[in-house]
């Protein structure tokens, strides 16, 4: 349970899934599909982003395509266009100097060893990938890029970012939350009861974030240690948002202030507003940024994609909803 609304996307990070995705095939991944200002780009690269969104269409059912067969151009469209935006990103980077750290290398590498200490075998590991679309390289590759894609906005827009936050702008908050255990009830006696007690003990002093941990019913709490960051719209850095009761009970705190009870669809909640953590900003700081840069971030790599050499192959041309399944 959540106490903000998840907003529809398509997630740009790379998540190997244990759960049974759409099947897929092997055929010709190794197989050049594109060759992007000299560089050939595999059958594997475009059937990571192809088979994704032809899972977003057919929702696993590949007997979809037997009737919906034109949609594929623009499926295809759509992936080969991510796979573009990929490589204007390298392109980029090339052109301002930026590289990855040895780090941020080890890192990647790092995330590929534990990937294969999940399993047993090679086979299984295999198995795991083919689900999930993928190769070890295009895993690699696609880590590469969003790690590279970061750099790039942090060169461009980090100050800038930084500069554009204050307190007035966002907030960040913690909060106790006493769940209702019937969210259509007409009243909530116990739970306000239970609520109250907490709200008296957290205002006498009591450590707030133990009473998180020892009464709060809201499981984000201890995956957000560093609490909640909502700006005055409610929308949270990753797209999310907060329900109005949170959004605006937390907008009229001061910051080291303790709300009253908050009655939300959810239940009580008994909110805290902390002071901005910058460095948990700066490290984040691409998620912060304000739409004008993200904008104007895309409209270079948009600039840059247009101006590549992009050649076709055969292969490519020849690709129907069936050729990775």
């Amino acid at each position: 349970m959540k106490i903000f609304k998840k907003a529809s996307c398509l997630a740009a990070g790379v998540v190997l899934s244990v759960s049974i995705l759409a099947g897929c095939g092997a055929s010709d991944l190794n197989a050049a599909v594109l060759n992007i200002n000299g560089q050939d780009v595999s059958g594997a690269e475009l059937r990571y982003f192809l088979n994704n969104y032809q899972a977003m269409y057919d929702s696993g059912d590949s007997s979809y395509w037997e009737t919906n067969s034109d949609q594929f151009v623009s499926v295809k469209t759509q992936a080969t266009q991510d796979v573009i935006y990929g490589y204007a990103i390298r392109e980029l980077a090339k052109q301002e100097g930026v590289e990855l750290t040895d780090e941020e290398k080890q890192s990647i590498e790092d995330n590929v060893s534990a990937l294969k200490a999940n399993y047993d075998s090679e086979e299984a590991l295999e198995e795991a990938l083919e689900q999930s679309h993928l190769t070890l390289d295009v895993y690699r590759s696609q880590q590469e890029i969003s790690l590279l894609n970061e750099r790039l906005f942090e060169k461009f827009y980090g100050e800038k970012t930084i500069e554009s936050i204050d307190d007035k702008t966002w907030y960040c908050t913690k909060h106790i939350l006493v769940k209702f255990a019937d969210e259509n009830a007409s009243k909530h006696t116990e739970e306000k009861e239970a609520a109250e007690k907490l709200l008296k003990r957290a205002q006498s002093g009591e450590d707030f974030d133990t009473l998180i941990e020892e009464y709060g019913e809201d499981p984000g709490m201890s995956q957000s240690p560093q609490g909640y960051y909502l700006d005055a719209n409610g929308q949270t850095p990753d797209g999310s948002s907060f329900v109005t009761e949170y959004t605006e009970a937390s907008k009229s705190l001061e910051i080291g202030e303790i709300s009253g009870l908050v009655e939300s669809s959810y239940g009580y909640h008994i909110i805290k507003r902390l002071p901005l953590d910058m460095e948990y900003i700066k490290e984040n700081v691409s998620q912060f940024a304000p739409d004008d840069f993200n904008e104007e971030y895309t409209a270079k790599l948009t600039d840059l994609m247009n101006q590549m050499d992009i050649e076709y192959t055969n292969a490519y041309k020849k690709i129907t909803y069936k050729t990775y399944q």
